[in-house]
C-alpha cells in the first residue's frame, strides 16, 4: 500500500536548482514494494476519499499515530525508461499534515542525501524519488541513502 510522508515536496539538487511538485501533490511510499518499487518514492496527486473512512492498517497507525484516510490515484509506468531524468538530489523538504485530525507527526522534514544518492526523474508534472538499494525509511520518512 502506497502511504503518503507528506506534501509540499521540494527537491534541492546536487547543482544548485530548486525543483518544487506541485501544489498539493503527495510524497507516497510502498514499504512492501507491492504497489511501487520500495527504494523509490512517487510524487503525484491523490485524492482523499470523501466518505472520511479511515484505512484499517495497523502500520500506517503506528506511522501516523492516528488511523490514516483512504484515497485514490492511479500508479503511472514502474518502467524507469518511460521517465525522464533531472539529477541527483542533494536534499528532500516535505510536510507533514493531518487535515482534519490530530497527528502527532505533523511537522516539516527534510532529509539531506549524505551517503549514496538520490537521482530524481519526471513523467509529465510527476516526479520520481530512485534511492538505489539499501535505502531505509522509517517514522519521519526517507534515513538513507
Amino acid at each position: 500500500m502506497l502511504v503518503a510522508k507528506g506534501f509540499g515536496v521540494i527537491c534541492r539538487m546536487t547543482d544548485g536548482r530548486t525543483i518544487r511538485a506541485p501544489f498539493r501533490y503527495a510524497l507516497l511510499h510502498d514499504e512492501s514494494g507491492h504497489d511501487w518499487p520500495s527504494c523509490s518514492a512517487l510524487v503525484m496527486p491523490i485524492q482523499i476519499r470523501r466518505d472520511d473512512e479511515p484505512v484499517d492498517d495497523s502500520a500506517a497507525r503506528s506511522y501516523f499515530g492516528t488511523q490514516p484516510l483512504g484515497c485514490d490515484g492511479e500508479t503511472p509506468s514502474r518502467n524507469l525508461s518511460r521517465w525522464r531524468p533531472v539529477g541527483q538530489i542533494d536534499q528532500i523538504d516535505y510536510t507533514r499534515e493531518c487535515p482534519k485530525r490530530e497527528c502527532r507527526l505533523e511537522d516539516d522534514y527534510w532529509h539531506p542525501i549524505e551517503r549514496g544518492e538520490a537521482r530524481l526523474y519526471r513523467l509529465g508534472r510527476m516526479l520520481r524519488i530512485e534511492l538505489g538499494g539499501g535505502c531505509k525509511w522509517n517514522w519521519r520518512g526517507i534515513v538513507r541513502p
